[in-house]
């Protein structure tokens, strides 16, 4: 099996961008969501980790 980089993947079968962010509070994150949806209204979420001891990150597409 080989394995290939994310951005090779990303390259081969996708389009746009991917946002990977990092928050202190789930607040933070869930406005920042929001905020980012408003300016970019095609964005949308991929993936959002939430875990208690971790700060969330949210990836947009």
């Amino acid at each position: 099996m080989v394995h290939r980089s994310k951005q090779h993947l990303k390259n081969k079968f996708s389009e746009g961008f991917s946002l990977t962010m990092k928050f202190a509070t789930i607040q933070q994150a869930e406005e920042s969501q929001e905020f980012i949806c408003e300016i970019l209204p095609k964005a949308k979420l991929i993936t959002a980790l939430r875990p208690s001891t971790v700060s969330p990150p949210i990836s947009l597409q």
